[in-house]
């Protein structure tokens, strides 16, 4: 577990870490946002709803004072067709930019908001399943280093 999918290694991810305030006198450091919903996108159900709570505190935080950057960041993360239809309003060229690159914004004018919300679905079935076949031969590994142990001291 020294890496992660879909993050960079411990050097990139040390030089774009954040403070997250946690209360009034209480801040820690951590992954950046953007890092951190990278990590979270796994095959846990758990993990998807923090991924859509992540992404709507910072777009409700920073609303009408993000930049570019950040914008793009709400356009390939958000979970949330309200965001999503929100976005395209607010930001129509960024909006029209990521859209090349995240095929469910294609669909966002489109389609009723049931309809987008099975396709956020498709969208997470699909990490879920990259994150399977990611883990898979980690896990033969790590049980042949279990098995190689436990025959060692027999």
């Amino acid at each position: 577990m020294a890496r992660l999918r879909g993050l960079s290694g411990f050097p990139i991810l040390w030089r774009q870490w954040q403070i997250w305030r946690l209360s009034s006198s209480l801040e820690v450091a951590g992954l950046s946002l953007p890092d951190l919903v990278r990590a979270k996108k796994t095959q846990r159900d758990k993990d998807w709803p923090m991924i859509r709570r992540l992404v709507e505190a910072d777009y409700f935080t920073h609303q009408g004072k993000a930049g570019a950057k950040q914008i793009g960041f709400w356009l390939k993360e958000a979970r949330s067709p309200e965001i999503l239809i929100e976005l395209k309003r607010e930001f129509p060229a960024k909006f029209a930019q990521e859209a090349k690159k995240r095929g469910l914004l294609r669909a966002v004018a489109k389609k009723p908001v049931q309809e987008l919300e099975k396709l956020l679905r498709r969208e997470e079935d699909l990490e879920r399943t990259k994150d399977r076949a990611y883990w898979r031969p980690l896990r033969r590994e790590m049980e042949l280093l279990r098995i190689t142990k436990v025959q060692t001291r027999a």
